[in-house]
């Protein structure tokens, strides 16, 4: 990660570990692809520590190449602020209030994942980026 992100590794090292660490403090086992957030023990209070990781982040960050790589890697938390719309079905129902609190983080990954030129969400994933930008667009009003 030091070599990587340079200044801006510490705060990336620490979301890291607070999810390793919560999630082995949960007594949970998750199969090691996929699963939920919630089934590796892991809350709200984690995704916000992300997005708050990689704002500090990218106020380290020192020069265009590290700042696109810390930028890049964002993409991992603000997937997870979505994740209490991101296994919606097509005719589910989202809080509007919900909705309306995540559009500002579901614009912004989606955005990521256009300039990164993202596919896929994970690897081997039946899902593409733009099914689920169209899903999400439906149900949130993006």
């Amino acid at each position: 990660l030091a070599l990587h992100y340079g200044r801006a590794a510490p705060p990336i090292r620490t979301w890291i570990n607070r999810l390793h660490d919560r999630a082995i403090a949960s007594g949970k086992h998750c199969r090691c692809v996929g699963g939920r957030y919630r089934d590796y023990g892991l809350d709200d209070s984690d995704i916000q520590a992300g997005l708050k990781a990689f704002e500090e982040a990218m106020e380290l960050a020192e020069g265009q190449a590290v700042r696109r790589r810390v930028e890049k890697a964002s993409l991992w938390a603000y997937r997870a602020a979505l994740e209490p719309v991101w296994h919606a079905k097509n005719d589910e129902k989202i809080d509007p209030a919900l909705a309306k609190r995540l559009r500002p983080a579901a614009r912004h990954f989606f955005e990521l994942c256009r300039k990164y030129d993202v596919k896929r969400s994970t690897e081997g994933s039946q899902h593409t980026i733009k099914e689920v930008r169209e899903r999400l667009t439906r149900l949130m009003g993006l």
